[in-house]
């Protein structure tokens, strides 16, 4: 496995140096915290692994090295912005040390983009299958966690109807949106809708720009924000849960 060396951030590639794609980050203010996953995911995990503390993350760490993925301890990806992070619409976010009881706080990660969901006692082998998952495309959360979210949808879709969307979608982004909330890909939309992959992700290009929005799990937040029900046509596959 290729690993990082230490560069002119503790933690982050040097600058010499190219990072091998893809690239795991993990930013957390813990420094015991921080050090210790990046050790341990360095051992297990087939992506270059790295970590930063807030202000690397703020002063152009992440910026510089381009992961892939970041995973970003929940309370701070919960108070502060993506854009002073450094996070941008290329990176996959997985939060971790998330309280599940706290429904707010979990929404907030969602709306924050994240597309990885880590309660603060899940295990290390959860944590592999997450970033596995979310490189893939999908969305990783835990049986609470999807239940959570498609009890809010349902319940809504009953109490009445709620706010619309900001602009109105097509039948057919409508059904995209809804396998994009369920965790699925492309690839998985494609084949459940019995179309191209490549017209699907012009369907998510169109209906990311719609909502002004631009993450597939920021749409999906959007999804049970304003109360869309479920397709019951539509299966529950696609989002991973252990």
């Amino acid at each position: 496995m290729n690993r990082l060396l230490p560069g002119s951030l503790p933690g982050a590639c040097p600058a010499s140096e190219e990072c091998v794609q893809p690239c795991l980050a993990i930013v957390c203010e813990v420094r015991l915290y921080r050090e210790g996953l990046t050790a341990l995911l360095a051992q297990r995990c087939p992506q270059p692994v790295i970590g930063l503390s807030l202000p690397q993350a703020m002063q152009g760490g992440l910026a510089h090295v381009a992961p892939q993925a970041v995973l970003v301890d929940a309370l701070l990806l919960q108070r502060t912005p993506q854009e002073q992070l450094g996070i941008t619409a290329a990176m996959d976010v997985l939060a971790f040390a998330l309280c599940e009881e706290d429904e707010s706080a979990v929404l907030s990660c969602a709306k924050q983009g994240a597309r990885g969901f880590l309660s603060h006692d899940a295990p290390i082998d959860e944590l592999l299958a997450a970033v596995e998952t979310v490189l893939q495309g999908g969305i990783h959360c835990s049986p609470h966690l999807t239940r959570l979210f498609m009890l809010r949808a349902a319940g809504s879709s009953v109490a009445g109807p709620g706010p619309t969307l900001p602009t109105a979608l097509t039948a057919r982004e409508q059904e995209v949106l809804t396998l994009i909330a369920r965790g699925l890909s492309n690839k998985e939309i494609a084949r459940d809708l019995g179309i191209e992959s490549a017209t699907v992700k012009n369907h998510v290009h169109h209906l990311l720009e719609k909502l002004n929005v631009r993450r597939r799990s920021q749409a999906a937040a959007l999804h049970a924000t304003h109360h869309l029900a479920p397709d019951p046509r539509l299966s529950a596959k696609g989002i991973r849960s252990n």
